[in-house]
């Protein structure tokens, strides 16, 4: 009876090894799906805050071309900053625009 404890007893240890490395394994999927998940989320942002931009410095330029603006605005970004600050202040511009 004592030897079917102990082999119990030594089988429940390796099986809660194994459990315990995959257990380990998988947090380490998570942890490394998760910052992808994360740089994902920022690429898609700063992605968004180019186009906004873009789309704010075309229509400066057709505004030019069109003749009612005689000074053509280019919007830029700091390379270290990004361009979600640059795109912040043209969505503050444009709300500030609609409010007058």
């Amino acid at each position: 009876m004592r030897k079917q404890v102990a082999e119990l007893t030594e089988k429940t240890r390796e099986e809660n090894h194994i459990i315990k490395g995959k257990l380990a394994q998988k947090e380490k999927e998570i942890e490394a799906a998760t910052r992808e998940a994360e740089e994902s989320k920022k690429e898609r942002e700063e992605i968004k805050a180019q186009l906004k931009i873009l789309e704010a410095n075309t229509s400066n330029l057709f505004k030019v071309f069109m003749g009612q603006e005689k000074e053509l605005k280019i919007h830029v970004w700091n390379e270290k900053e990004g361009p979600i600050l640059t795109a912040k202040s043209l969505n503050a511009l444009e709300e500030e625009q609609k409010e007058r």
